[in-house]
């Protein structure tokens, strides 16, 4: 096994069996509320703006 491996993964399994997941939500709660609807918004528009164009293309 690699040498960082061997270091690494159990300190960050350890970590998040030690966080929880009420501390998760308290950290992370910016990224889950605004980002996540961000980049579904995104998806969304992009779509949209597809199916627009691809229409244009066709004709």
């Amino acid at each position: 096994m690699h040498p960082i491996t061997e270091y690494f993964l159990p300190e960050y399994l350890q970590y998040w069996t030690e966080v929880g997941l009420g501390k998760f939500v308290r950290v992370f709660w910016f990224f889950v509320l605004f980002e996540l609807t961000r980049y579904i918004l995104a998806e969304y528009w992009l779509i949209i703006k597809y199916k627009l164009t691809n229409k244009k293309r066709k004709r």
